[in-house]
């Protein structure tokens, strides 16, 4: 066929007539030795025909050539062995000897740098083909910068004019032939000198801004930094506390009193340490919404409840009584902590003397849409400290540190537990988390069954990832693409391994053995980010379940830029984070990770320190 094609025959197709092969061609070829074998052999002889072909047409136009020529046409069998799964190893003491010098100048020859444009091509298409065929693939054919610059080189260098045109030049030359070579080659040459310069100055600009950023702005930054002194609450203040909590534990900054264990659930005493703790926070405004969490998880959680000041905490204990009393899944598996602010203060919320639960309940359903986050300049808002208090007291292997306006998919406690009894986890030790991913929907949104429902609401646009509508890379990483792809189906287990990305915060659930939560961060910002930047130089694995998710009540669509208030948590928030990553360096000497990025992490930093100084 190879043959007849480069000696310009024409090839028509019969209609109404077909013939049937005896069987279905399932041969594998790649698993049988001897076909692979013949392959090999077949590949040499066929290269040694297609030579033999174009000398014996050498006056046609057409060429017997593969479809990857003279570049890329064994890559992209090894692409796919390795994309199927197989492990590619070295054998020691055998090698081969390629029968003289490869000196093949690619670059030069047109005729090359086009056979490498339109191969790069079929190949990126090749490579996204492997991806539709092997959907469940942990690997792929790319690599993040190497081969997106390889490519896009080869696809250039294509179209570019720079060596000898293909054909055969005639011996004898005339003036007008050799001034049109020369003008060719003086404009080869300015071309790249040019490029030569923007390379170099592309260099230079470069290393000014990281130059400029570490040695200049991160310096300044760091020595503007304001320590926050440890607090002397009011002495007063804190007798009458101590009077009527002897529990009254301070943080470490002293401006918070901590009641651990202020209402423990029925069910505490009952608890298995083989299992998993739903982790949260609240404000008073928020609190009612733990309800439909208990009786979602229907297992041991652990509650962090804010008083901004001590007047709060009469109404936050009164509201913590109403939701047990009312509510039998709270009553069974919720324990309370309260944290407070140590100073007095005329805002806190108080009830009639009078009201019945429903009305105290009602009150705070009523009051949460006025409520805007970190709306308070007064209080700094520390939800590692309420993160930090909640875990402390979970009394299982496992926690799954959650945002209180988040609600588990129904089952997940059960799924999770099924899950590590079959693999083997509990008392393991081994640094993996296991990624839950995250979506939003409107308010009201009725929560869906399970992973099929949730691509059905989100394919219909009712649902998304989690703060796709504002920063798609703080959850990126999880590759919500790649998650919807693979076929949902019953139970949990792990999809595929992500590696850490600069500002991801996945939701995990985690051994409580994982690093705390870093308390300098209060209010909007990095809060999250800190403790899976720690977990990543930890040498911790992010691994992602399948048939698992957690929904966020509301869409995020506040634009943190906007609000100068948050600019300002930014970046006091961002200079917390740059110091917080420095004593990381010390505190795990041998890693060779880092919570650092060349350019995005300077850039996005920098950004934050300027904008929330303007």
């Amino acid at each position: 066929i190879c043959e007849l094609y480069v000696a310009e025959y024409e090839f028509s197709v019969l209609d109404d007539v077909f013939v049937i092969h005896d069987g279905f061609r399932e041969d594998r070829y790649m698993q049988s030795r001897e076909t692979r074998l013949d392959l090999k052999a077949n590949a040499m002889r066929s290269r040694a025909f297609r030579a033999q072909v174009s000398s014996k047409y050498n006056q046609t136009s057409r060429k017997c050539e593969s479809w990857f020529l003279h570049s890329l046409e064994f890559v992209h069998v090894i692409c796919e062995v390795y994309v199927s799964g197989f492990r590619l190893e070295v054998l020691d003491s055998a090698y081969v000897i390629h029968d003289g010098w490869k000196w093949d100048w690619a670059i030069p020859s047109r005729g090359k740098r086009q056979d490498l444009h339109d191969n790069v091509a079929r190949f990126v298409r090749f490579r996204e083909d492997l991806a539709a065929k092997y959907p469940g693939a942990g690997r792929s054919c790319t690599a993040a910068i190497l081969s997106r610059a390889v490519e896009i080189v080869q696809y250039v260098v294509g179209h570019a004019r720079l060596g000898a045109m293909r054909g055969t030049r005639s011996p004898v030359r005339g003036e007008g032939e050799v001034q049109s070579d020369l003008e060719m080659k003086r404009r080869r040459g300015t071309l790249v000198r040019c490029v030569a310069k923007c390379v170099v100055a592309a260099f230079v600009a470069l290393l000014a801004f990281v130059v400029v950023v570490d040695f200049v702005a991160i310096p300044i930054a760091l020595s503007r930094r304001q320590q926050r002194p440890v607090g002397t609450p009011d002495a007063d203040l804190l007798r009458e506390l101590i009077r009527s909590r002897p529990d009254l534990v301070l943080d470490e900054s002293g401006e918070f009193g901590i009641s651990y264990r202020h209402v423990e659930g029925r069910r505490g005493g009952e608890r298995n340490y083989s299992d998993v703790t739903w982790v949260t926070l609240f404000s008073l405004e928020h609190l009612h919404q733990v309800a439909q969490i208990a009786q979602l998880w229907q297992g041991p959680m652990s509650v962090s409840v804010l008083a901004e000041t001590t007047e709060e905490i009469e109404a936050t204990a009164r509201a913590i009584d109403c939701l047990v009393e009312t509510e039998p899944a709270v009553a069974d598996h919720v324990t309370f902590h309260l944290v407070f602010g140590l100073r007095r203060g005329s805002r806190g919320r108080r009830f009639r003397e009078a009201a019945g639960c429903a009305e105290v309940l009602a009150s705070l359903r009523a009051a949460e849409a006025g409520v805007r986050n970190f709306a308070s300049r007064e209080f700094e808002f520390p939800p590692n400290l309420l993160r930090n208090v909640a875990r402390r007291s979970a009394g299982t292997e496992f926690v799954f540190v959650v945002d209180g306006d988040f609600i588990p998919s129904p089952g997940l406690r059960a799924d999770f537990l099924g899950f590590a009894s079959r693999e083997g986890l509990f008392g393991r030790d081994e640094s993996v988390v296991y990624i839950v991913p995250a979506f939003e929907a409107p308010e009201g949104f009725r929560l869906p069954e399970n992973k099929r429902e949730l691509i059905g609401e989100w394919e219909d646009g009712e649902v998304r990832p989690f703060y796709s509508g504002i920063f798609s890379f703080i959850q990126g990483g999880t590759d919500y693409p790649r998650w919807k792809a693979l076929q949902p189906g019953t139970g949990l287990h792990v999809a595929y391994d992500v590696p850490w990305q600069y500002l991801y915060e996945p939701f995990v659930i985690a051994r409580n053995t994982v690093p705390y939560y870093e308390e300098r961060f209060r209010q909007f910002g990095w809060d999250r980010v800190s403790q899976i930047c720690e977990m990543h130089v930890a040498g911790y694995q992010f691994r992602v379940l399948d048939n698992a998710f957690v929904l966020h009540r509301g869409l995020k669509e506040d634009t943190a830029i906007a609000s100068k208030e948050k600019r300002e948590d930014l970046k006091r928030n961002v200079i917390n984070f740059i110091a917080f990553r420095e004593e990381l360096m010390a505190r795990y000497p041998g890693s060779p990770r880092s919570c650092s990025t060349l350019l995005f992490s300077r850039f996005n930093e920098l950004a934050q320190l300027i904008s929330g100084s303007v």
